[in-house]
C-alpha cells in the first residue's frame, strides 16, 4: 500500500487568500483603466473615422500644444511632435517640467523625475492614464 505524501504549500492559507485578493484588485484596476481608455479613444476617434493608437494620439496632442495646422513635417519633426505630446501629458505627473518656448514656438521640457524602469505594458498604462487625464 502506497501512502501519498501531502505537499506542503509555500503559502499559508491566509497568505494565499491575500495573494488572490491582490490579484483581484490588480485585474479590477486594469479593467477600470481599459474602460476609461476605450471611452477616451471613442471620444477622440469620432472625428477621424477610425480607432487611434497611443502614438497617433500623442502626435495629435503635440500638434495641439504647438498650435500647428496642416503643415508638411519631416520625419524628425513628427517624432519631436510626439515627444511634445508625451512630455505634455506626463508633466502633471511630475516627470517633466516645461522650461519655455523657443523662437520657433516649440516648447522645451526638462526631465524632472526619472520615469520608473518598468515593463512595456506598465509604461503603456502610465501613458494611457496620462492621456485620459489630459482629455478629462
Amino acid at each position: 500500500m502506497f501512502i501519498k505524501k501531502q505537499r506542503k504549500s509555500i503559502f499559508s492559507i491566509n497568505e494565499a487568500i491575500r495573494f488572490q485578493i491582490i490579484i483581484y484588485y490588480f485585474r479590477k484596476m486594469d479593467f477600470k483603466l481599459e474602460n476609461k481608455w476605450r471611452k477616451t479613444i471613442d471620444k477622440i476617434s469620432v472625428n477621424f473615422g477610425e480607432k487611434l493608437d497611443i502614438q497617433t494620439i500623442l502626435f495629435l496632442i503635440g500638434l495641439q500644444e504647438l498650435n500647428l495646422n496642416f503643415e508638411k513635417l519631416t520625419k524628425d519633426q513628427k517624432v519631436e511632435v510626439i515627444h511634445v505630446g508625451l512630455c505634455t501629458v506626463l508633466e502633471p505627473y511630475g516627470y517633466y517640467t516645461k522650461l519655455g518656448i523657443d523662437s520657433e514656438g516649440w516648447p522645451h521640457f526638462e526631465n524632472s523625475k526619472k520615469i520608473p524602469n518598468v515593463k512595456e505594458k506598465e509604461q503603456e498604462q502610465i501613458i494611457k492614464e496620462a492621456i485620459i487625464d489630459y482629455f478629462n
